[in-house]
């Protein structure tokens, strides 16, 4: 029942308020929500009473959860006294908690109009702003609490995200650390700040950001897992495992620090440690399709293909648009020799964070193969150097489709490159105002030239070494003797996988073959183990070869004067084999995708052949088998 309000009687109607008022703050005290707005249920807004004593039921009501009654007793104060701020504020507040963002906006203005300056509310303000999508308005707001309260970390982050959104990293991560600098124990400002710098690869600052943190907050399950993974992102794989264990021993229920340790686990060669990692990340989270993304690439890696499908499989199952466990069976499709959906799911990897694509500055078509006759086309090399040197091979093919084709490429490549086929411009990079018809990256060109098995083969060599430097090379590399080139050790680069590379030491059994002549190809920083096998005697031309600006150069006209080439799965075999030079490769045993499975040859290089690993770590096998065939191939 609402109380008789009496003009007569103004002092008897404050006083019974006030004593309601206090009742009902006790009982929202000792959580008696619903008795505390029954009890205030009893009034009415009225202008018999004053714009305090509204705005102060206005704001026990909030505090009980009952906005809407709220809302009309801070416009009962307001029709009291319009300039009473905190009603003004008061209101608009609440229009916000009820998603009334275009009245509260109105509402956060008229306090505005009315001289509040109070830097919460214009928090609030510029948080509605920012929902309106009325993002340089919300930026002032945040700008002037800030401005008002420069010790404000929640109006310093979101003004921090906003510029971040805009692009105005600098800016952003200025504003985040401004935020720690306030509050150290500010869990959200660490972590934007830290985010950030790892999106940009800054990861020894991320590192320090967390360590410093850490220091405040050593309880924190989260910075200790976020540690790891910037550990893990450095190739830090031990100290990662340790973060993410004190993560785990702090919250066990962490299912993302069970999957991040699986992850950590794969990179340490450790994978059927990473499975139950990720079983416990999905006891967990049964819906988790990142967990079952990773799963299925350690159960890949370990050779468990169809275990490895499933994974893929439920993880869509579960999020149809999840692009890495796309990407993850594109490559999965490719390594069993199904390019048909392979291609496609392989193109996915553009939307992960694995690889960014190039691409033009000014807007410009994708190019969608044969059909799509275009006068300027741009390619981009988009990934390693093995990878530009292997997906080259379909550059004669692009220039049947289009009247000019532009190669971007890294510069080292320029120039080994410039011959792939006539009429072809390779460069560097290009003018932002430089004018093409549509664009495509080399790796997509299999995609949208359909490749198979079948019209991947070709007994053409698509290389050429430099016919000035093959002159030159002609007395370092004369002499007697089966001459065999070795590239044992790949990029060391942690996020190459490491297994790819054969330790030197394994390579001593070719010791044995008689009329061997062995020169290293390896470049300087990584030929620095030839002591590992003192009985293998390898001639090093590490500090010779290419030692200028451009990128297999000499390196090409060497292996025009040797006999074969033996390789780890790295760019020199693909040099090789784009050359048309005999070329061995030692694969572990479950390779790249480009590989395939169970073959000796590849259909990509037809001089080539393939020593596989039967057992995962163990080079016994495939190395004995070169030794063997050496043998044969020096008696002939």
């Amino acid at each position: 029942m609402s109380a008789v309000i009496s003009s007569r009687d103004p002092q008897d109607l404050a006083r019974r308020v006030e004593q309601a008022i206090s009742t009902a703050i006790a009982d929202l005290s000792a959580g008696r929500r619903d008795k505390a707005v029954a009890t205030l249920a009893r009034f009415t807004p009225s202008q018999d009473l004053n714009a305090a004593h509204q705005s102060l039921i206005a704001r026990v009501l909030v505090g009980a959860g009952a906005h809407l009654p709220a809302v009309r007793w801070f416009e009962g104060a307001l029709s009291a006294d319009p300039a009473f701020a905190e009603a003004l504020t008061g209101r608009a507040t609440t229009l916000l908690v009820l998603e009334r963002l275009e009245e509260a906006a109105a509402a956060f203005e008229a306090a505005l109009a009315a001289g509040v300056r109070d830097p919460g509310a214009l928090y609030n303000f510029g948080t509605v702003l920012v929902r309106l999508k009325r993002d340089a308005e919300a930026l002032a707001a945040f700008d002037l609490a800030v401005t008002l309260r420069p010790a404000f970390p929640a109006a310093l982050r979101a003004a921090g995200r906003l510029l971040d959104t805009k692009g105005q990293t600098a800016a952003a991560l200025h504003l985040f650390a401004e935020a720690t600098r306030h509050a150290p124990r500010d869990i959200d400002a660490v972590l934007d700040l830290a985010n950030l710098l790892r999106r940009g690869e800054r990861l020894v600052e991320a590192l320090a950001v967390y360590d410093t943190a850490l220091t405040h907050s050593p309880e924190h399950a989260l910075l200790w897992n976020n540690h790891g993974m910037v550990l893990h992102d450095l190739g830090r794989m031990d100290e990662a495992i340790e973060s993410l264990e004190q993560a785990l021993s702090l919250d066990p229920a962490m299912a993302q620090a069970h999957m991040n340790r699986g992850n950590v686990l794969i990179r340490l060669n450790r994978q059927e440690d990473s499975l139950a990692a990720f079983a416990e990340a999905l006891n967990l989270r049964p819906v988790y399709p990142e967990a079952l993304s990773s799963r299925g690439l350690a159960l890949k890696m370990l050779g468990r293909f169809e275990a490895a499908r499933a994974d893929f499989d439920a993880a869509l199952r579960q999020d149809p648009n999840f692009i890495y466990a796309i990407a993850n069976r594109g490559e999965l499709n490719l390594l069993l020799g199904h390019f048909g959906p392979g291609w496609p799911e392989y193109e996915y990897r553009f939307f992960t964070e694995r690889q960014q694509k190039p691409a033009l500055k000014t807007p410009v078509p994708e190019w969608r193969g044969p059909g799509d006759r275009v006068a300027r086309l741009a390619v981009f090399a988009d990934q390693g150097s093995g990878d530009s040197l292997q997906f080259s091979r379909f550059l004669p093919e692009v220039a049947a489709h289009a009247a000019e084709v532009t190669l971007i490429c890294l510069p080292r490549l320029q120039r080994i490159l410039s011959d792939v086929t006539g009429g072809l411009h390779v460069c560097g990079s290009v003018a932002d105002d430089a004018v093409f018809d549509a664009q495509i990256t080399l790796s997509s060109l299999p995609t949208v030239f359909k490749t198979n098995l079948d019209t991947l083969a070709s007994s053409r060599p698509y290389l050429r070494p430099e016919p000035a430097l093959v002159q030159r090379w002609a007395p370092r590399i004369a002499g007697e003797g089966l001459k065999v080139g070795l590239c044992w050790r790949g990029s060391q680069n942690w996020q190459c996988d490491p297994n790819r590379s054969v330790p030197f030491g394994a390579l001593a059994p070719l010791a044995d073959v008689p009329g061997l002549r062995l020169f290293s190809l390896q470049m300087p920083d990584n030929a620095e183990r030839l002591g590992e096998a003192r009985s293998l005697a390898v001639e090093d031309l590490s500090g010779e070869l290419d030692t200028g600006a451009d990128a297999f150069i000499d390196t090409a006209a060497v292996i025009a004067h040797l006999d074969l080439v033996i390789s780890c799965d790295t760019s020199i075999a693909h040099l090789a084999g784009a050359l048309g030079r005999p070329v061995w490769v030692l694969l572990q045993a479950v390779p790249e995708w480009r590989w395939l499975l169970g073959r000796d040859t590849s259909p990509w290089y037809p001089t080539m052949l393939l020593f596989r690993q039967t057992q995962a770590g163990d080079w016994t096998g495939p190395i004995g088998e070169v030794t063997k065939a050496l043998r044969t191939l020096a008696r002939a």
